[in-house]
C-alpha cells in the first residue's frame, strides 16, 4: 500500500514538474516591437494645406495632408526557455501616442523552437482624418508617432494567457515628406537603401548675436534604432526660396553629431531663424530632415 501511494506522489510530482517547466516557458515568452513602417500613406491636402506652406509651418502643412495610413509593425517573439511554445493566437490593442487606434487577432498559429526568436507582421490601417486627436497628438509630439501594442496571447495546451506590451516611434512627419518629394521628382528609394530618422534637439528659444550656440542629435536607422555613423548633417536655414546652409559635421559611431554655430540673423529683415538639420542620404541610406526649430536673434 505504501509504495502505491509512494508511486502516485511520484507521478503527481513529475506531472507537476511538467506543468511548472511548460507554464514557465510560456511565462518567459517576450514580445517587442522591432521595426514600425508605413506601408501606404493617402494624401488629400486641403485649403489648410495651402494656408500652413504660406506661413511657413511645414510641419502642419505636410501633416494636414495625411487622409491614411497603413502600418505595419513587425513583432518579434522570443523563447528563451528549452521547450518549444505554440501560440494558437493572440489579440491585440494598437495606440498611437496614447490614442486609441485598432484592434485585431492574428490570424495564425506560431510556433517558436527553444532559445530562438520568430518575427510576425501585423498590419492596421489607420485613418487619420477620422481621428483629429490623433493627428493633434502627432502634431504636438513633433511629428512622432509613438506607437504601443498591447495584448495577451493566447497559449495551448495550457488554458492560459500571457499579456505583453512594446512601443515604438515612427517619424511620420518624415515619411510624409518622403512621400511627397517622390511624388514631386518621381525619385523612390532603392531597395538596398535603408530609411533614417533625424533627430534634432531642442535648443534655446532665443540667444545673443554672437553666442556660439551648439546643435546636438542623432542620426538613426528607422528599422533598427541604432545610429549612422561618419556621415555628414547639415544645418540649414529655412528660407522661402532657398535654404541657407549655417554649419556641418559629421556623425559618431553612436549616430550622434554636436556641431557649432555663431549666432547672427540670416536675413536682414528677420531675426529668426528657422533651423533644421538634414541628412543628403548616400548609397545605403536614405536621405531624411529633423523638425524645424525657431530660434530668435536679440
Amino acid at each position: 500500500m505504501a509504495s502505491k501511494v509512494v508511486g502516485v506522489f511520484l507521478i503527481l510530482l513529475i506531472l507537476g514538474g511538467l506543468f511548472f517547466a511548460v507554464y514557465s516557458s510560456y511565462k518567459s515568452l517576450r514580445f517587442s516591437i522591432t521595426t514600425v513602417s508605413i506601408k501606404n500613406i493617402e494624401l488629400k491636402p486641403g485649403w489648410e494645406t495651402i494656408f500652413y506652406a504660406i506661413t511657413g509651418n511645414l510641419l502642419l502643412a505636410a501633416l494636414s495632408t495625411v487622409y491614411a495610413i497603413d502600418l505595419d509593425l513587425a513583432v518579434r517573439v522570443s523563447n528563451p526557455s528549452f521547450l518549444p511554445v505554440i501560440i494558437p493566437s493572440f489579440d491585440y490593442r494598437l495606440y498611437g501616442n496614447n490614442v486609441y487606434i485598432g484592434s485585431g487577432r492574428y490570424p495564425e498559429r506560431v510556433m517558436v523552437e527553444p532559445s530562438s526568436s520568430r518575427t510576425i507582421h501585423i498590419t492596421q490601417k489607420i485613418t487619420v482624418s477620422a481621428m483629429p486627436s490623433l493627428l493633434t497628438s502627432i502634431i504636438n509630439n513633433q511629428g512622432m508617432l509613438d506607437v504601443k501594442v498591447d495584448g495577451e496571447a493566447h497559449l495551448s495546451p495550457l488554458p492560459i494567457s500571457i499579456p505583453f506590451q512594446s512601443t515604438r516611434s515612427i517619424n511620420v512627419y518624415q515619411e510624409v515628406r518622403n512621400k511627397i518629394e517622390s511624388f514631386l521628382t518621381g525619385k523612390k528609394p532603392t531597395s538596398t537603401q535603408v530609411n533614417t530618422i533625424l533627430i534634432l534637439d531642442p535648443f534655446p528659444s532665443s540667444i545673443a548675436k554672437g553666442q556660439l550656440v551648439v546643435f546636438t542629435g542623432r542620426l538613426i536607422r528607422a528599422d533598427a534604432n541604432t545610429g549612422v555613423s561618419g556621415v555628414t548633417i547639415k544645418i540649414f536655414d529655412d528660407d522661402l526660396i532657398f535654404d541657407d546652409l549655417m554649419a556641418s559635421g559629421t556623425t559618431k559611431s553612436d549616430g550622434t553629431f554636436r556641431i557649432e554655430w555663431t549666432s547672427k540673423p540670416m536675413d536682414p529683415l528677420n531675426c529668426t531663424v528657422e533651423v533644421y538639420a538634414k541628412f543628403e542620404g548616400n548609397s545605403n541610406f536614405v536621405s531624411s530632415e529633423s523638425i524645424h526649430h525657431s530660434i530668435r536673434i536679440s
